[in-house]
């Protein structure tokens, strides 16, 4: 080649490189101011963390059309984020851009960076690019775990990316958010990788231990419900099993575990478990509840925990709806959520003061942990309101707090329970052993129940033998006909209760059974209630029988059906006042029943007595001035009789007006026909006692010794009166109100009565006897079928002189009135001065004048006292009153009262001797009140009136 030509074509190659050399540095520098347009955010100073905000431009993509390249080219579209109002708009895009220039020192900066994405945005596209390459990263709340660039976990938006120091990157990207809300422009965040690994791994630590700590309580309290069988532990596992959820959704360690099982297609769906906050209110009320009974301690608030327990429930649902139509906006769910938190906080605030007043011990634990909750909770409820500065500490801090004191107090009411569980244990187990012994007992009673129905059943049928026999000779028997017709009626009157006793011992053997027979039940009524009209007359009663129908034949058991009228009757004709009036009414009834009614005017049965008059051995009235005498056991036969003849018997009753007893038996005819009815002679009736005696009246009579006999039986009365007539002078009374009526200027020397009387019984005549100054010392024997020790010590406390029980020893009745009297006349002789009688104090023992010399003694010395008594005496004696009378019945065989009055009436005498005073000035001077009735009492027991006495 020539050398021009080799000239020409190295200049042109020369220059031709020259060209591309200075081509492709321009193209650098070309590209390089391509790559970063807009504001620089420059890292000149090292921070934990950067908010790209300030140097950020947006723009508003509003058909969602625009590419990366497109976003570049609109490069004047830009608008500083700052100047940028509007709020953030579904269904639109926007495309952020920033350049960042890392100008820190190379030996301190990190290359590897992560941007952080707020979580309103639900997509984001980024774009890094340098000068020479370009990188598309993918993130956002509603990407499929797959599609992101890093940390693929839901719950996060963020990506990795690198800016070494004395580099600069443009970054470009494109977010929407489809949540159903319009919000504020989200901002970016820029970190360094390390920092941000350091703050996730403190986060996972931090909550690992909560975590645990949860976890661990739940598990053990889960254990306990299934072996206790406690709810409190129970409801206590789902609140921290709730608490679990809550926490680990908060962290995003929820979705990290759950979403790429369940759903990585749709990672917001993770949301739902935000609901868990209404599980744990309703866990942790229910926990509170059961914990401390509050059904029992507080009901009204019990009421309350359950209302909003139940009004959580829709509150759930419309949350859950408000997530799901609003496509998953937190802030518009967590308004609803807050409403129901803030209810549940300002409820359980209030109830620590009522809960306080309580005292209860178990509360005060449950006081505590419910005060570190709320302020904890409420805290973090405020801090929801800006998510900037949401935190979760402070309910961290007050959930472990509230857990502690929860804890401490299962532990403390699990060793109540323990306790208490160890007491009913111990209790059972007495009650256990007491069962044993009371089933011993009762088999032993039941035993010995049987052995008494038998020897029962023996005895009263053996009884049955000597009553004919008396009875039977009685009727025998030439002259005499009053006592023979005494000892006849009697006869028929113990046999007839022996025939009862016979009777309900063999109905509770079931050895009883029916004889029945067919016949006219009408004409048989009518005749057996003709029977009783002698006795209706006798009390001046009206005896009616009534019935609609003429003749009714059927099937009845004639002696059981007897047995029931004669004990219906009889109750009737006791209980019915003089001139009322008893009515049999017989009805027919429609559903084939006989109806019997026996209606009395008598004065009724109280209402409450009702119920119980059909039990054995039951008396309404038991007490001892009871009108009429009975044994409680004719209603019980009556009753197990009807029922017997598959009958019912029925009462009713009105105080003051009457009793009415029905009867009704079914009519049927299966049995065989009577072969002749029931006549007059037939029938079995009652016989009529002896007409009340009138009242007899005190004779004078200076021989015989003046008797007083207070007995409410006729026939008792007439024969105490055969025994003692021919030695005393008799008077009597039919009960003690009626004695102290007869009991006149005339005062007896003995009184003998009976304890049971209608009116006054023994025990108060004999009290009024002995606190009256007249007749204090009248000697008293009390006579009676009260037999038990308890009874004689009441009557002698009363102030008998002597006690006798029925049936009596005729001899033993005439020594004991015989030495009462002698003890009258020796207690005279004693109180005669030493010379005016042969020898003072003649047929005491030593010990007796020695306690009747010091009691003497001080009588005198209060002689004139009218107040004076035997509590005085006593104390004067250095004795107590019990100590006192005893003495005096073992020692001088008299009471302490009866020798007060003797010894006024002897000093009254010796006083009325000297002339000196008159006799209403003696009578005030020996303690008496009423001359009259010192002038009575001195007849009584000298013999003569005080004016007779010689001076």
């Amino acid at each position: 080649m020539p050398y021009n030509s080799f000239t020409m074509s190295f200049t042109h190659q020369s220059i031709l490189w020259l060209l591309l050399f200075i081509g492709f540095f321009g193209q650098l520098a070309l590209s390089a101011q391509v790559a970063c347009p807009g504001n620089v955010f420059v890292l000149d100073s090292l921070q934990a963390s950067y908010y790209l905000e300030d140097a950020m431009e947006i723009l508003l993509d509003e058909k969602h059309n625009l590419d990366f390249t497109d976003a570049q080219r609109a490069e004047a579209n830009f608008q500083p984020f700052s100047q940028y109002k509007e709020r953030f708009r579904t269904p639109f895009s926007y495309w952020g851009r920033v350049c960042i220039k890392n100008q820190l020192d190379p030996k301190s900066s990190p290359s590897e960076w992560v941007l952080l994405f707020s979580n309103k945005l639900t997509k984001i596209d980024i774009f890094i690019s340098d000068s020479l390459s370009s990188t598309n990263l993918k993130t956002g709340e509603f990407l499929p775990i797959h599609e992101k660039a890093f940390m693929k976990t839901a719950g996060n938006s963020i990506v990795k990316v690198t800016i070494p120091p004395g580099s600069r990157r443009s970054l470009y990207f494109r977010a929407e958010s489809e949540i159903g809300q319009s919000l504020k422009l989200a901002g970016v965040w820029l970190r360094p990788l390390e920092l941000q690994l350091r703050a996730e791994t403190r986060m996972k630590k931090s909550n690992g231990f909560f975590m645990g700590f949860f976890f661990m309580m739940m598990s053990y309290s889960l254990a306990l419900a299934f072996f206790t069988k406690d709810k409190a532990y129970l409801f206590y596992s789902g609140y921290l099993s709730a608490l679990i959820v809550w926490q680990s959704f908060n962290t995003g360690e929820l979705g990290e575990w759950l979403t790429p099982l369940l759903f990585p297609e749709h990672p917001q769906y993770i949301y739902f478990f935000k609901l868990a906050t209404y599980l744990g209110i309703f866990s942790y009320l229910a926990f509170v509840s059961s914990f401390l009974d509050m059904q029992t301690l507080l009901p009204k608030w019990h009421r309350l925990f359950k209302w909003i327990i139940w009004l959580g429930v829709p509150l759930l649902i419309v949350d859950a709806a408000i997530l799901w139509t609003t496509n998953f906006s937190l802030l518009r769910a967590d308004r609803l959520s807050v409403v129901y938190i803030l209810l549940f906080i300002v409820v359980t605030c209030i109830f620590l003061w009522p809960l306080y007043k309580t005292k209860d011990k178990k509360g005060q634990f449950i006081l505590a942990g419910i005060l570190a909750m709320n302020v904890g909770l409420l805290l973090t409820a405020i801090s929801r309101f800006s998510p900037s500065n949401f935190t979760l500490g402070y309910f961290q801090a007050g959930i472990f707090i509230e857990l502690l004191a929860f804890s401490l107090g299962l532990a403390f009411r699990r060793r109540l329970m323990l306790k208490e569980n160890q007491e009913k244990a111990i209790e059972l187990e007495k009650n256990r052993m007491q069962r044993q012994a009371n089933e011993k007992e009762a088999k032993r009673w039941r035993e010995l129940n049987e052995l008494k129905n038998r020897l029962y059943g023996n005895f009263t049928h053996e009884f049955r033998t000597p009553l004919m026999i008396i009875k039977g000779t009685a009727e025998q028997l030439a002259g005499n006909d009053r006592k023979k017709e005494m000892i006849v009626r009697n006869s028929d009157e113990l046999l007839e209760m022996v025939s009862q006793m016979l009777d309900l011992s063999k109905l509770e053997a079931g050895e009883m059974g029916v004889d029945w027979v067919q016949g006219d039940v009408i004409q048989f009524l009518k005749i057996h209630v003709d029977t009783w009209q002698p006795l209706a007359s006798g009390k001046n009663l009206s005896l009616f029988f009534y019935s609609k129908a003429e003749t009714c034949t059927m099937d009845y058991d004639a002696e059981k059906l007897r047995q029931v009228l004669y004990n219906l009757l009889s109750n009737a004709l006791k209980f019915t006042p003089e001139f009322g009036e008893v009515v049999v009414a017989v009805s027919v009834l429609q559903n084939a029943h006989l109806e019997v009614t026996v209606k009395d005017t008598g004065k009724g049965i109280p209402e409450d007595h009702l119920d119980k008059i059909f039990n054995r051995f039951y008396q309404l009235d038991d007490s001892a001035t009871r009108r009429t005498g009975g044994t409680g056991i004719g209603l019980a036969l009556v009753k197990e009789l009807v029922e017997l003849m598959e009958g019912h018997i029925s009462v009713e009753s009105k105080v003051g007006r009457g009793t009415a007893f029905s009867v009704r038996l079914p009519i049927h005819q299966r049995a065989p026909l009577a072969e002749r009815s029931v006549s007059p002679v037939m029938a079995k009736g009652p016989q009529p006692q002896l007409a009340v005696s009138p009242e007899r009246h005190l004779e004078p009579n200076g021989e015989r010794p003046h008797l007083l006999v207070v007995e409410d039986n006729i026939d008792v009365q007439e024969y105490l009166k055969s025994l003692l007539e021919k030695e005393y002078c008799i008077a009597t009374a039919a009960n003690g109100a009626a004695a102290i009526r007869t009991i006149g200027d005339q005062l007896p020397d003995l009184i003998l009565c009976d304890v049971m009387m209608p009116e006054m019984d023994g025990m108060e005549f004999c009290e009024k006897i002995k606190t009256d100054e007249r007749t204090a010392h009248i000697p008293v024997v009390m006579l009676t079928a009260r037999a038990t020790q308890k009874d004689k010590l009441d009557g002698l406390e009363h102030g008998a002189d002597a006690y006798l029980i029925k049936p009596f020893d005729k001899q033993e009745l005439l020594l004991c009135l015989h030495n009462l009297l002698a003890l009258k006349a020796k207690m005279k002789a004693f109180l005669l001065r030493p010379g005016e009688e042969q020898e003072s104090g003649n047929g005491f023992s030593e010990a007796s004048r020695t306690l009747l010399e010091a009691a003497r003694t001080v009588i005198l010395k209060n002689m004139d006292s009218e107040y004076f008594g035997v509590v005085h005496l006593a104390r004067g004696l250095s004795l107590s009153k019990s100590t006192l009378t005893r003495r005096f019945k073992e020692t001088a065989g008299i009471s302490p009262g009866h020798f007060i009055q003797y010894v006024r009436l002897h000093e009254a005498r010796q006083l009325l001797e000297a002339g000196e005073l008159t006799v209403s000035e003696v009578a005030y001077s020996v303690g008496y009140s009423h001359p009259s009735h010192f002038s009575t009492a001195y007849k009584s027991f000298f013999g003569i009136s005080p004016s007779e006495t010689p001076k």
